[in-house]
């Protein structure tokens, strides 16, 4: 990505509702699918500028890596230990093992994206989640995807055969942000309409328009845990890799 992208990306991930929503959201996949109460050990592929690394620390001890150097180095101002690294293979955990794998809209930036799961499936131990997110829908191509490096958006079939091509079991495939989705889809399709290339980022919303935001998003998670979307503007898979 740009570094202006990483510089907004440090500077809202701890304001901004959908950074604060999604993370919710993760939180409790985290405590329903992989969690026991027992310290985990877990890689982060691509943590970007670390705004989920705290959040990641609550369920045991996190590794990370990261592409980019400037995003590396705000990640370790927030006091973590995050590498250099690229996926699928250039990074410095070839030849460790974690219980929980997480790729947060990561994947939608790395050409060889099939190379890069089937990596990763073979760093998680036995019984280990991976938890994923990309953005979904092609239709929803935007000035957004273009700004931020994206080669494709997702569709769940496609998503699930490649992860299970990478050997894991999907406990659960499901669109998110799916309560937005329309409102989103209509701004997306108006601008295409009058030939916008501009991105939908706009900085942080007032702090009404914020709180709501979050509150409507983050409300997913109580659903999630019983029913998949048919729909939404992103798309989440969490998987396990077969006990041996």
């Amino acid at each position: 990505m740009e570094s202006e992208v990483f510089d907004r990306l440090a500077e809202q991930e701890s304001k901004h509702w959908w950074f604060r929503a999604r993370r919710q959201i993760l939180d409790s996949l985290i405590r329903r699918y992989a969690y026991r109460g027992d310290p985990l050990k877990i890689l982060e592929a691509g943590c970007g500028t670390g705004g989920n690394l705290t959040m990641l620390s609550e369920f045991g001890e996190v590794h990370a890596f990261e592409l980019d150097s400037d995003a590396c180095k705000a990640a370790r101002s927030k006091g973590f230990t995050v590498e250099e690294g690229a996926l699928p293979a250039a990074h410095p955990f070839t030849t460790e093992t974690f219980d929980l794998i997480v790729l947060f809209d990561v994947l939608e930036h790395v050409r060889e994206d099939q190379e890069s799961l089937d990596a990763l499936a073979k760093l998680l131990n036995p019984g280990g989640v991976f938890l994923m997110t990309v953005p979904a829908f092609p239709f929803l191509w935007s000035g957004h995807d273009v700004q931020h490096h994206h080669f494709r958006r997702y569709r769940r079939p496609l998503l699930r055969k490649q992860l299970q091509t990478a050997g894991m079991e999907a406990r659960k495939i499901s669109y998110f942000n799916f309560w937005l989705f329309p409102v989103i889809a209509m701004v997306r399709g108006f601008k295409k309409l009058v030939g916008s290339k501009h991105s939908d980022e706009e900085g942080v919303p007032h702090k009404f328009i914020n709180a709501l935001l979050r509150l409507i998003f983050a409300s997913e998670r109580f659903l999630l845990s019983a029913v998949s979307f048919p729909f939404g503007v992103s798309l989440l898979a969490v998987c396990k890799r077969p006990n041996a």
